[in-house]
């Protein structure tokens, strides 16, 4: 198996003795496609994709070995800005399909705060990568688990007993308090973006919660992550800044932060609270043929294109996501189909001709 940033996916032998994989998560694919354009491109940058992704690992509710998800990152700029646009773009997604922040809510924190609780409690640095994983799973193991681990890295019981507390805070002047001065830094950039949430107006949506540090190794500040307020689906979304991915590659370091979204939690959460679309007329075959890769500065042509798919996907018997990788360029979609109505049912093709029809007409 390879290992991408803690996603699994099988590695299998092409016919010419090469090792392949499928791939995984995003990300990566498009820090190599940011170092291959080099200075050639603009800063600030703009991307976001809809492509599909497989994970080698058990299958569970909201959670399938092959799920189609939603990127949308910003290359080149430093400041909290960034986050608050992706949060902006998220918060209005989840508007534009009929949630409110009474359903949803976005778990922020950033790794500095992590990295200033360690520093609190004197845990070498050296540990930080690992403590971030084990952090990660508090709200999925028995607290006496979480303390195994942390002790299995020669962490004291005293320091356990301190970090916990610190990460269970979920006031930031309660956590300014616990840490001092060596915490204002690691807390002003969240203090910020609560005041940008305030002037874009998802302020309602944000939670603060200094346990969320997300899994991926790769991740340098502010982390966020969507949950559904139930409690009852897994992480709906997640991402934050990265900073120094570039570099892994052998590139310069850029400023980056970004979120994925997959359709699968989503859609079980639409489907609970029977706001998923039917379409009207329903779609047997459907291969959904999107424009992958796309560095752009338009309005937010995103959501209708990530609802539709949900849709899609949700009502058609057979799907086939075929990502086409034709630069950078702007996503368009086509929708392969045979129902009534149909430019092949008027031109009397054959079943499984390829014919096209605009996604807004299909659905």
């Amino acid at each position: 198996h390879i290992h991408c940033c803690h996603c699994v996916s099988p590695v299998v032998q092409d016919k010419g003795g090469r090792r392949v994989a499928l791939r995984p998560e995003i990300t990566p694919s498009l820090a190599r496609l940011v170092l291959g354009k080099g200075k050639q491109l603009p800063l600030p940058a703009k991307w976001w994709t809809i492509g599909q992704c497989w994970r080698y690992e058990r299958m569970t509710r909201g959670r399938r070995r092959e799920h189609y998800q939603w990127n949308m990152d910003i290359i080149g700029v430093q400041g909290i800005e960034a986050e608050a646009e992706l949060l902006a773009a998220i918060t209005t997604f989840f508007t534009r399909v009929g949630l409110s922040s009474a359903d949803v809510g976005i778990k922020v924190s950033s790794r500095k705060v992590l990295a200033a609780v360690l520093d609190r409690y004197n845990v070498p640095r050296d540990n930080f990568a690992q403590v971030c994983v084990i952090v990660d799973k508090l709200e999925k193991l028995p607290r006496d688990k979480v303390e195994q681990e942390l002790a299995s890295l020669g962490v004291q019981h005293e320091t356990v007993d301190g970090i916990i507390s610190a990460l269970s805070c979920r006031c930031l002047d309660q956590l300014l308090e616990l840490l001092g001065p060596s915490g204002s830094e690691a807390l002003s950039d969240l203090q910020q973006l609560w005041r940008l949430a305030e002037g874009y107006g998802y302020k309602d949506w944000l939670v603060f919660d200094a346990s969320v540090v997300r899994g991926l190794a790769y991740y340098t500040g502010v982390v966020f992550e969507g949950f559904d307020r139930a409690g009852q689906l897994r992480a709906i979304c997640g991402g934050g800044r990265y900073d120094k991915l570039l570099g892994t590659f052998g590139g310069d370091n850029l400023p980056c932060a970004g979120f994925g979204f997959g359709d699968a939690v989503i859609v079980e959460l639409l489907r609970d609270r029977g706001l998923l679309v039917t379409p009207a007329q329903q779609v047997g075959h459907a291969v959904m043929c999107t424009v992958v890769v796309g560095f752009c500065c338009g309005a937010l042509l995103w959501s209708f294109d990530f609802f539709t798919a949900c849709c899609v996907r949700a009502s058609a018997a057979t799907q086939q996501l075929v990502p086409h990788g034709l630069g950078f360029c702007h996503l368009s979609a086509l929708l392969y189909s045979d129902f009534p109505g149909s430019p092949s049912q008027h031109n009397a093709k054959p079943r499984g001709a390829n014919d096209t029809t605009q996604l807004d007409h299909a659905v």
